[in-house]
């Protein structure tokens, strides 16, 4: 992903801004004639506890369930059978990412409201790294280099996970508070309630939207196993198959 829009990094959750900053004036406004993507529901499945985070492994489905503690659960597939729960420590944690060999979590301090994203392997439990994360952080994704966070502002960022320094921004103009982000083969879908979803491709430009809203409620997260749009709000779980052939908008 590239540094967008003339942003100066100083340190995650520390930046400097040349020109307007990301969500405000000076850049472009997003295209207005883009494609429209249709989603179809295609299933809903529950899950025992309130879901935080989402991401796809290979291998299954990670949830992070708000029961009475925090937990990592692995499904074999969406409502499926539960393979393997990892407890987590955290009292305040939110979003999930996969990079491909472990996960990303979100953590708030209960004190302090610092926030950070750890990553976990999916084996032992055993926490891997730790970066910075803005305070008011939401939700995670990994596009294939970079952690996707947003933090229900207007815009998205990427942070390189080995050093948590902020690589790029970009603004969303036609969403206020950007609350949920998911990542698939060069699309970065970004969300808030009551929205339709935008896709934006890999150098920060809208080519899509989505035309019907299915983010109806807050606290929604979201995911693609295969082709397939996963949402998750409580514990619901709804599939949605997405059509991408609709005439632009």
């Amino acid at each position: 992903m590239q540094t967008i829009k003339a942003l100066a990094v100083l340190s995650a959750g520390s930046l400097l801004f040349t020109g307007c900053v990301p969500f405000g004036c000076g850049a472009p406004a997003d295209p207005t004639d883009v494609q429209a993507f249709v989603l179809t529901a295609s299933g809903t499945a529950t899950a025992p506890e309130t879901i935080e985070g989402i991401a796809a492994a290979p291998d299954g489905v990670w949830l992070l369930e708000l029961g009475n503690t925090y937990e990592l659960v692995e499904l074999d597939r969406v409502g499926g059978i539960e393979k393997r729960h990892i407890a987590l420590d955290d009292r305040i944690a939110f979003g999930l990412a996969w990079d491909g060999t472990a996960l990303w979590v979100g953590s708030r301090d209960f004190e302090t409201g610092a926030a950070t994203a750890k990553r976990i392997d999916p084996a032992t439990g055993a926490t891997l790294a730790t970066i910075a994360l803005p305070a008011a952080a939401t939700d995670l994704a990994y596009d294939g280099t970079y952690l996707i966070v947003v933090q229900g502002l207007g815009d998205y960022e990427a942070y390189a996970p080995a050093t948590g320094a902020l690589a790029s921004s970009v603004p969303v103009y036609q969403l206020d508070a950007v609350a949920t982000v998911a990542y698939h083969d060069g699309e970065t879908w970004v969300a808030q309630p009551g929205s339709t979803a935008l896709i934006y491709d890999n150098g920060g430009t809208l080519f899509a939207k989505t035309s019907s809203d299915a983010f109806t409620a807050a606290g929604a997260h979201m995911t693609f196993v295969g082709d397939t749009l996963v949402i998750a709000q409580g514990s619901a779980l709804h599939t949605y198959a997405v059509d991408r052939t609709a005439p632009t908008l």
